[in-house]
């Protein structure tokens, strides 16, 4: 049956929640949390809900929701609870939050500046609090009377750490100052989702009944009554909404039975398993509601780099864990699709696909492939299993291609304790027989994979340091196999405002090439307080004769600040001297270019320019310039992106048809369909489908089969700017397949999980 895990802060809320459930049992985590499981049965549907009170504050909401998920392996996360209403809204209405802002998250200098943080709740379960926010049938469910019939508010909502009591405090005001549009407060919504997003096969979201409007918590209300009363009506009303959305929520994966994959591990896979080989059938087939699906064709859609495809094929795979060597074994290439499919998979069973993992490492000196692809599958959960064992294959006497893949494996499930000494292991007196510059890029890794997934400020500050040192020695080895472009796909993934800071102080380090990576990373991630330092070292570049890699670098930091596109920065990229190096930013900041007439001035500059002459095999930046002239519907520009349409280079002539669609141009859909059978790439194939789509939303249907084609084939490559104009696009024609379509892709192209 489906499972869903709920989460309270308060014995009020917790109670109000455990009125909806039945045959409630109570159970103990190994490490002491007690948790209630019961059953909720509504339309037909029987769901498994695990419950918990895991007290007040973002950051034991977060240990207790990660707890939670590991020991459950829910379908559905909610987090119910009261709140305090901060305008809109009167005593005992119901707020499901769309995001969560995380208030307390900025700088203290001489003044507090602001770095917006934001958990979000998952699109599907926000789709559905907008359904039953339009009708009354979760009023229902409601145990209590009351004099007035409480409103759902579909909004975002603030949390942190501290419980606001006055409409005057300073707290309060800056939260209607800075995230205006939050309706009510609350203390532990963002580390809810903070630790929820970890988990993107798990839909998460956070609902609030609002027990006060800040002003007089304790006083007594003639007709709300005291506080407990409130609390007690806001519980009951947030409780009842929450488990009407859990009543209307269908879970991919049924059996005929209306039951999906079961809560407990099948017998045999204990604290003792048998090793995977003994436990392998040689045929099987699961049934499901349409079909048999065989084993091998389910194992093939795994691979099929189809996220749609391929999570269906998670759900009816996932009770399998006898199947996994015959999954990791699969002779194809890997996709990230297909890899995070495998990782969900391997996530459940944390202890036996480790002992897997482990041997496929272990035999890296015969089959290296096959190493490559187990050491990508380790995950956090594999830590306690795993690690000791990857930590003595650095020792001596291991052949050279286990350790560097136990080295990578150890970046992606190894805690920061033992990163920071890896150096020092590999450098220990009793490997100095060994040419330990071998392994240099492979610790580099490591350390930004550790670096990268830090949360707190003393982790991510030891983290930098050790990456930084690890980076000069390798440029300074004479056998370092630099890869930089494996380093910054690392570093790309989500970073906070304390990886920015590490980020801004690379920029002073030598040689070059780690402060070009710095600059690409800050612009990559926008971090506004970067423009500066930026300028900083531009302007000491511009000093002296430039070298090779100075001039890289200024490339890099003028593209950091287009990416940035704040005034400052725009109005630096604006003023430097006409040298196409310089005004190399303007391509990446064109869309933050508000004055017209300076628009139009950009555009011919840049696509006149020397700097632009095609010397790749597509002129990239001529995408990014047709894209911007699309999006801000400026038709003075249609020239050139007609120019373009007849060229002679592929991209171009996709991103000009994707364009002019965008600007309404009077383009005939016949001769958009030619130019797609005459198309010789997968990016142009995409745009002009893209194009066709802007013209006429009904023909998803027509190209939805050759547009997963050459998603599942190229997207994972492609072009930021193209998965944003596929993602924009697919969105806009409000037909759900494509929003699925879309929905899937997304997380791959912001660095995240399988859905």
């Amino acid at each position: 049956m489906p499972r869903a895990v709920i989460l309270t802060a308060l014995p009020v809320e917790y109670l109000a929640v455990r009125t909806h459930l039945t045959e409630i049992r109570e159970e103990m985590h190994p490490q002491g949390t007690i948790y209630e499981r019961g059953k909720f049965i509504a339309n037909g549907q029987e769901w498994e809900v695990g419950i918990a009170e895991v007290g007040a504050g973002n950051a034991g909401a977060a240990v207790e929701a990660e707890r939670a998920i590991a020991y459950f392996k829910p379908d559905i996360l909610f987090f119910v609870g009261i709140a305090g209403g901060i305008k809109d809204v009167a005593i005992g209405d119901v707020v499901a939050a769309t995001e969560v802002y995380g208030y307390e998250s900025g700088k203290v200098g001489e003044q507090f500046f602001t770095r917006p943080a934001l958990g979000q709740s998952a699109y599907a379960l926000v789709q559905r609090a907008k359904a039953e926010a339009r009708n009354e049938e979760w009023l229902q469910r409601l145990f209590n009377s009351s004099t007035s019939q409480p409103r759902v508010f579909v909004a975002p909502i603030a949390a942190g750490e501290k419980v606001v009591a006055s409409k005057e405090s300073d707290v309060l005001n800056f939260i209607r100052g800075s995230y205006n549009d939050a309706i009510a407060v609350e203390m532990e919504g963002f580390g809810f989702l903070s630790a929820a997003f970890a988990y993107p096969n798990i839909k998460a979201i956070v609902i609030r009944g609002i027990s006060d409007l800040i002003q007089d918590k304790n006083a007594a209300d003639p007709i709300h009554g005291n506080e407990k009363e409130r609390q007690e009506r806001a519980s009951h009303n947030v409780s009842a909404f929450a488990f009407e959305m859990l009543a209307k929520l269908k879970i991919n994966g049924m059996d005929p039975q209306g039951k999906s994959r079961s809560v407990f591990r099948p017998k045999g896979w204990g604290m003792n398993p048998k090793r995977f080989s003994d436990k392998v059938e040689p045929t099987a087939s699961v049934e499901t509601t349409s079909k048999q699906f065989d084993i091998e064709e389910m194992i093939s859609e795994i691979r099929s780099g189809d996220p749609l495809i391929a999570a269906n094929a998670v759900q009816f795979l996932r009770d399998r864990p006898d199947l996994m060597p015959r999954i990791l074994d699969f002779d194809t290439g890997i996709s990230p699709v297909s890899m995070e499919a495998v990782r969900t998979l391997f996530r459940d069973y944390p202890e036996q696909s480790g002992e897997l993992l482990l041997d496929r490492v272990n035999q890296a000196h015969t089959n290296w492939s096959l190493g490559v692809k187990a050491a990508t599958c380790f995950d956090r959960v594999h830590e306690p299993y795993c690690v000791d064992e990857l930590v003595r294959n650095l020792g001596p006497g291991i052949y050279r291609d286990i350790k560097q893949i136990s080295i990578d494996a150890l970046g992606r499930c190894g805690g920061i304790g033992w990163g920071l000494q890896l150096r020092k292991i590999l450098d220990s007196p009793i490997n100095q027989e060994e040419e330990n510059d071998e392994f240099g890029w492979y610790v580099v890794n490591a350390l930004a994979r550790l670096f990268s997934r830090s949360t707190n400020e003393l982790d991510i500050s030891y983290a930098s340091e050790h990456l930084l040192q690890e980076l000069i020695q390798q440029s300074q080895s004479r056998k370092k196999y630099a890869n930089y472009s494996s380093l910054t796909d690392i570093l790309k993934d989500p970073c906070n405002a304390k990886h920015g800071d590490a980020f801004i102080g690379w920029l002073a380090s030598e040689p070059s090439k780690i402060a070009s990576t710095a600059a690409f990373l800050l612009g990559w991630h926008k971090v506004m307080r970067a423009v500066k330092p930026l300028i900083k070292r531009i302007e000491n570049c511009l000093i002296v004769d430039l070298t090779e890699s100075e001039r890289s670098f200024i490339r890099e930091a003028s593209s950091a600040l287009g990416r940035i596109g704040t005034s400052a920065a725009l109005e630096y990229l604006l003023s430097t001297p006409e040298s196409s190096i310089e005004r190399y930013g303007l391509v990446f900041s064109m869309e933050e270019i508000t004055d017209l007439s300076l628009f139009h001035e950009v555009v011919r500059e840049l696509l006149t320019s020397e700097h632009h002459n095609r010397n790749h095999r597509y002129n990239r930046d001529h995408h990014f310039i047709f894209r911007a002239i699309g999006r801000r519907r400026d038709q003075e520009s249609h020239p050139e992106l007609l120019v373009a349409l007849e060229g002679s280079e592929p991209v171009e002539r996709g991103a000009s048809a994707l364009a002019l669609a965008r600007l309404k141009y009077p383009l005939n859909q016949n001769d958009l369909r030619r130019a797609l059978d005459q198309s010789n790439s997968t990016v142009e194939g995409t745009l002009i489908r893209l194009a066709i789509l802007t013209i006429d939303p009904s023909s998803y249907r027509d190209l939805e089969d050759q547009l997963r084609r050459d998603l599942s084939k190229d997207s994972y490559m492609y072009d930021e700017y193209i998965t944003t104009d596929i993602i924009e696009v697919l969105v806009g024609t409000e037909e759900p397949d494509a929003v699925k379509l879309a929905e899937a892709w997304k997380p791959f192209y912001q660095g995240a999980k399988l859905v």
